[in-house]
C-alpha cells in the first residue's frame, strides 16, 4: 500500500511512537560499539530526541539533545570541525524554543554547553 503525504496526523504520531523503541535500541548498540561520546552516538541521540520532540515529549528530548550537542562540540575541539555541528546546535536551539524558554534562558543553556568528561 502506498502512503500519501496527506496521511492523518494521528498515524504519523503512531509511526513516531512505534519508531522510538528501535531507536532506543540503536542508541544502546551504538554506545556499546563506539563509546558514549562519539559522533555516531550523537547522531542516534539526535534522532531519538527528534522523535520525542515530534510526540511533544520535550522534557525527555532536552537532555538527549544537549548530550548530542556536547558530544559534537567535544569532537570538533579534539579532532576537526564535525559537519553536523551546526545542524545539531540548530536542532537544540529549536527544541529550547519549543520548551518556551526565554531568549536569555536559551542563551544561557547554549553558552553552558560543555564537552562530556
Amino acid at each position: 500500500m502506498k502512503h500519501s503525504l496527506s496521511r492523518p496526523k494521528r498515524i504519523l504520531l503512531d509511526d513516531c511512537i512505534i519508531s522510538r523503541r528501535p531507536t532506543q535500541r540503536a542508541l544502546a548498540i551504538d554506545e556499546a560499539s563506539y563509546g558514549k561520546d562519539q559522533p555516531n552516538v550523537a547522531t542516534t541521540l539526535n534522532n531519538l530526541a527528534q522523535l520525542l520532540q515530534a510526540t511533544n515529549q520535550l522534557a525527555e528530548a532536552e537532555p538527549l539533545m544537549r548530550r548530542m550537542a556536547e558530544t559534537l562540540i567535544a569532537f570538533s575541539q579534539q579532532a576537526f570541525h564535525h559537519p553536523n555541528l551546526e545542524a545539531g546546535l540548530g536542532n537544540y536551539f529549536s527544541l529550547l524554543q519549543a520548551l518556551d524558554l526565554s531568549e536569555s534562558e536559551i542563551q544561557a543553556k547554549l553558552q553552558s554547553l560543555q564537552p562530556p568528561n
